[in-house]
């Protein structure tokens, strides 16, 4: 009986979900790709916080000091956060960019020191291993021309896609944008990430960053809302950013952001349920905890129907006599055979592939191809033809590590951003 509902509750929840962005996705069409000119350009104060960032921070400057913008309404300030290399050194040879230095370590640390010495209306936010395009900050800007916006996030491409991880992340970071634009629709935003995200001066400064989460952007996000502002997403501006190369470092990234998440909405809880934020309270947040809990549901069976087989493969080849009651499976959870080969499972499993990957495919048809994460036809072809190892393989290695986001979580380990 466990078995079988569990197995129901995870179609209802995949069916639903994709329905709900397909039907979002439809009825928000026009406004996927909204774009308008500024009709004035207020001053902006981009803080780079860097710590170590000797290798990327100089093709980070020369980015932002190339975009199409007014060069007296744009300045730059970089906060040198205990680097222990030549990171302000090369910050300090661009004569056009403030070089700021904070000793207490902590990325919300450093933004607040430049926060303090911004004199723009507006202040962006960029982590030292992003590029920005040309025209990223005009085609962002004039969102601010309604007051009660009160940040806007762009697009995020990957930099440095090499190997299957690097593509894999390619495609979930492309489902995460147009997820992103979908949510912000909603007013549901809950992050302004480092990747040129734009916020009023004299809301942040009320705000202040902090450092009591290990995902600042997402707290100073879900503040803002919690404000009455709106964080919207634009899907025309874009900026590239460095992804983790190989496991370790992606582990590294990911348990923070997850460990985050969660610390967030643990701080946020009076979002939840709230009927002033319907969307994230009723929907957004609950819905990502019961499909992270069925995810690692998932896995769960996957693992322990390995190590059963495992144990089995072992008796057998080599004859040990390890005895038939230690079986790792309970009889309640059924073999990952058994999942694929029984009529329903099978019927829900491809309903909910087929359903998100029509979902991704009518989204490339929606946006123009080269505003996508696909460059030309032939490298679009070849990353969706990725989608069935993506979702089968690098699905239950995120799913792995909100196992261990949550075990820390839980255990309350050492945080390290």
């Amino acid at each position: 009986m466990i078995r079988i509902i569990f197995y129901l509750l995870s179609a209802f929840v995949g069916i639903y979900i994709n329905v709900w962005y397909m039907l979002l996705i439809l009825e928000n069409k026009s406004k996927l790709l909204t774009r308008k000119k500024a009709k004035k350009f207020p001053k902006v104060s981009i803080l780079i916080p860097a710590r170590n960032e000797e290798k990327n921070i100089g093709d980070t400057i020369k980015s932002v000091l190339s975009m199409d913008y007014p060069k007296d309404k744009l300045e730059v300030i970089a906060i040198d956060n205990g680097s222990t290399d030549r990171t302000s050194e090369i910050i300090s040879t661009f004569k056009k960019v403030k070089l700021l230095s904070e000793r207490k370590l902590g990325k919300a640390n450093a933004l607040n020191k430049g926060l303090s010495m911004a004199t723009g209306e507006i202040v962006g936010t960029l982590d030292a291993d992003t590029l920005v395009n040309k025209d990223c900050l005009k085609k962002t800007i004039w969102y601010f021309e309604d007051q009660s916006v009160g940040a806007v996030t762009n697009f995020v491409k990957v930099d440095n896609e090499k190997g299957l991880l690097g593509k894999f992340q390619k495609v979930e970071y492309a489902f995460s944008a147009i997820t992103k634009k979908l949510i912000s629709i909603l007013n549901s935003m809950y992050t302004t990430p480092g990747t040129l995200s734009l916020l009023r001066r004299d809301i942040i400064q009320e705000i202040k960053f902090s450092n009591d989460t290990l995902t600042e952007d997402m707290d100073i996000a879900l503040s803002i809302i919690k404000k009455g502002y709106k964080i919207v997403n634009s899907l025309d501006a874009v900026s590239y950013t460095i992804i983790p190369r190989g496991f370790r470092n992606l582990a590294k990234q990911r348990i923070r952001w997850y460990r985050g998440f969660i610390e967030n909405t643990i701080k946020h809880a009076d979002l939840m349920l709230n009927k002033r934020f319907p969307h994230l309270g009723f929907f957004i947040f609950p819905m990502a905890y019961i499909t992270i809990l069925i995810g690692i549901g998932f896995l769960s069976i996957v693992l322990l129907d390995f190590f059963n087989s495992l144990q089995l493969f072992i008796k057998s080849f080599f004859y040990i006599p390890i005895a038939d009651q230690l079986s790792l499976v309970p009889g309640s959870i059924p073999r990952l055979d058994s999942i694929l080969m029984s009529s329903y499972s099978l019927i829900s499993f491809i309903f909910i592939f087929s359903t998100s990957f029509v979902l991704l495919l009518y989204s490339l048809k929606l946006l123009p191809l080269s505003r996508l994460y696909f460059y030309d036809k032939k490298r679009c072809k070849r990353d969706i033809a990725l989608l069935p190892f993506y979702m089968l393989g690098y699905y239950f290695l995120i799913m792995l590590l909100w196992c261990f986001a949550l075990f820390m979580e839980l255990f309350r380990w050492k945080k390290k951003w």
